[in-house]
């Protein structure tokens, strides 16, 4: 079990005499704070259920809370009440691990991982629900109530892995396989309605209307993984070879835009799309190594092999969270990928495009969008008479 809180007093920020009204009053007798108080608690196990068998188990329970998040990523130009407030609930992570060494050479090893976590974001708990948020342009500060969105970012997470190797004298084989699942849930809301006000040096200036609460899922369905690996000892040349088989498998599901304050009438919905992607990567890897002088000191060495970026939690969103900036810059390989799409997130993001006004070229990717290839060749040399 372990705990830390850390509280820092800021220089030059204050907390705000008039939290509600059109203008930031700084108390000068309450600097601002900048707190964290983190806690985790875990549990391991190990049993040696026989001679050859030995199972581990571990659990482990954390939360994290930060009442002024925003002063420790920086954000130094807002009073207190504009600072949004996070506590991690739930966020804890429990695993199992098998090995059984069969014979000398002949060893099995498994394991499973399930992980759950939400660090959700909310505004600073004292405020009422319709608190203006204000910033003005002129000084480039905030009062009032946190002015962007903010909710929850959940994650379940499932994680398991089979291998088993073969060692000799001269020669290591090794071959396995991984799983992932998971699925993320985000949502995000505008205090006040949806909406925030903007200044200019104390004058008026601009109303910002959020089209406010918004939600989407996003489902890794299956991501596979098979791998089979080698290693040959000839005199003096070490060979290591080995290839792996990816499969990824994601699904779009069924989601829909209700209604908010600023939009009373929208109501859009996308039917859920399976396969999309559906991707397989094969990539093999070769390496040499070889001993010039045959005393072990000096070694030669060559290795190629390619090395798929890995997969993350979704590879489509069927609509865009709002405020996210269009027109960002993209790698040529996701233009690539996105034309792969499935015909019926295509339709459907051209059908809503207006409607739900973004930019449909921007269509979010992530996941093994890029490959990365690596050749080597180098020469070293022990230390040592």
């Amino acid at each position: 079990m372990r705990g830390q809180a850390a509280e820092q007093t800021l220089a030059g920020i204050y907390y705000n005499l008039t939290p509600t009204g059109h203008a930031y009053t700084p108390d000068l007798s309450r600097p601002a704070d900048s707190l964290e108080r983190n806690q985790n608690e875990s549990l391991r196990l190990t049993w040696q259920v026989s001679p050859k068998n030995k199972v581990s188990l571990q659990h482990q329970n954390a939360s994290q809370q930060r009442p002024f998040y925003g002063y420790s990523l920086g954000q130094l130009t807002s009073a207190p009440e504009a600072i949004y407030w996070s506590k991690s609930a739930p966020m804890y992570q429990s695993q199992a691990g098998w090995n059984s060494p069969v014979t000398s050479k002949l060893l099995f090893e498994a394991g499973v991982l399930y992980n759950n976590k939400d660090y959700p974001t909310q505004p600073q708990p004292d405020n009422l629900p319709n608190q203006i948020a204000y910033s003005d342009s002129g000084t480039g500060f905030s009062w009032g109530n946190y002015g962007n969105t903010y909710g929850h970012n959940a994650s379940h997470n499932f994680n398991s892995r089979f291998a088993a190797s073969y060692v000799t004298g001269s020669h290591a084989f090794k071959a396995g396989v991984t799983f992932m699942h998971l699925w993320a849930l985000t949502s995000s809301d505008v205090v006040n309605n949806g909406m925030t006000l903007q200044l200019l040096n104390g004058v008026p200036r601009q109303v910002t209307v959020f089209a406010t609460p918004f939600s989407f899922y996003e489902i890794l369905n299956q991501n596979w993984g098979a791998f089979v690996q080698d290693q040959w000892t000839l005199k003096r040349v070490t060979i290591n070879a080995g290839v792996r088989f990816d499969y990824l498998n994601d699904v779009v599901p069924a989601q829909t835009l209700g209604p908010g304050p600023q939009v009373p009438n929208r109501d859009v919905s996308f039917d859920e799309v399976t396969g999309v992607p559906r991707w397989t990567d094969v990539t093999p890897r070769l390496g040499l190594s070889y001993d010039p002088f045959g005393h072990g000191k000096t070694a030669v060495k060559f290795s190629i092999g390619k090395y798929p970026r890995g997969a993350e939690s979704s590879v489509v969103h069927p609509h865009r969270q709002p405020g996210r900036r269009p027109g960002a810059e993209r790698h040529p390989d996701v233009e690539r990928r996105e034309r792969r799409l499935h015909p019926a997130i295509l339709r459907a993001w051209r059908h809503h495009a207006d409607q739900l006004r973004f930019d449909r070229r921007e269509l979010a990717l992530c996941g093994r969008c890029i490959d990365a290839s690596d050749v080597q060749l180098g020469i070293g040399r022990a230390g040592g008479a």
